[in-house]
């Protein structure tokens, strides 16, 4: 089950494999079907006992001969496009959006030669911030803060200086140097790689691990922050580094979560009516152009 944007969708996975997502709300009166994830062949509605397949369709209605036949006929909850691509399930609650890797465009291979489909997971985390989702999609599209913000935490090990960036609109990427390695022709195996998957899905890479993120509006002033934390299987000694390096990356992430309560507490002030983009913001400056013509 995934929660959202205001809405609830069911993402269930048959016996074949095959995904399939609707909203979780039962179509009688609008109860959410399911109030939590689980495993099941069929899902009941807890208010009236309507029955739903794990593709949404209505199979059982209590006392069908009630109801009007055409008002049920074919009864099933609305389709939420689904898709699993990299170890990650992807969903749009617009059903009839174009295909995934048509949507992603260049930026899916850059994502698939990582190999993350075979990666763990290494810890997830969610955290609660009073600021509108933009602001937070802004925040992970540039590392010009990481200085200031980061001191405490991010030891000069990546080359900030040397950043480079890259748009494929609607999406962008920058990359990184790692101090002490040369780039190389394919950066994923020799750099730190940042990429923004428009509107609200970032993936933070490094060579053997990453955290990718799902920045979801819960109102016009609050986002929660969901990451998951991934890297590839290796001996017990590598296993244990990144699972100690999870509290490393958390307490880099709470630090972003306090400057962008910091930028939610100015929401209201007239004295901030624009935003200053230097060269390293480039991403950003994409971001809204991109919004400001999808929502022309």
């Amino acid at each position: 089950m995934w929660e959202g944007f205001g809405q609830s969708v069911v993402i269930a996975r048959g016996d074949l494999g095959e995904l399939t997502a609707f909203h979780n709300v039962c179509q009688h009166r609008g109860a959410r079907i399911v109030p939590s994830p689980g495993h099941a062949c069929e899902l009941v509605c807890p208010w009236h006992g309507f029955v739903y397949d794990l593709t949404g369709r209505v199979t059982t209605i209590p006392r069908r001969a009630l109801f009007d036949p055409a008002l049920v006929a074919g009864l099933a909850a609305p389709a939420v496009a689904v898709a699993e691509r990299d170890g990650f399930v992807w969903i749009n609650l617009d059903a009839g959006a174009r295909p995934l890797d048509g949507e992603l465009g260049s930026l899916g291979a850059e994502l698939a030669g990582y190999g993350m489909g075979a990666w763990r997971l290494v810890g997830a985390a969610a955290w609660p911030i009073a600021v509108n989702w933009k602001a937070v999609v802004d925040a992970f599209s540039e590392d010009y803060h990481a200085d200031e913000t980061h001191a405490a935490t991010i030891h000069g090990g990546l080359r900030f200086d040397e950043t480079t960036w890259t748009l494929f609109p609607p999406h962008s990427m920058m990359v990184t140097p790692i101090r002490g390695m040369a780039v190389t022709a394919d950066h994923r195996r020799t750099a730190y790689c940042h990429y923004t998957a428009f509107p609200t899905t970032v993936a933070s890479c490094f060579p053997q691990h990453a955290q990718v993120m799902s920045i979801v509006p819960d109102d016009v002033d609050h986002t929660e922050l969901r990451v998951w934390v991934v890297a590839e299987r290796g001996d017990e000694r590598f296993d244990a580094r990144m699972d100690a390096g999870f509290d490393h990356f958390a307490s880099i992430a709470a630090e972003d979560v306090a400057v962008l309560e910091e930028v939610g507490a100015t929401r209201r002030s007239i004295a901030h009516r624009r935003n200053i983009l230097g060269r390293a913001e480039q991403r950003v400056e994409l971001f809204h152009r991109v919004l400001d013509e999808r929502l022309v």
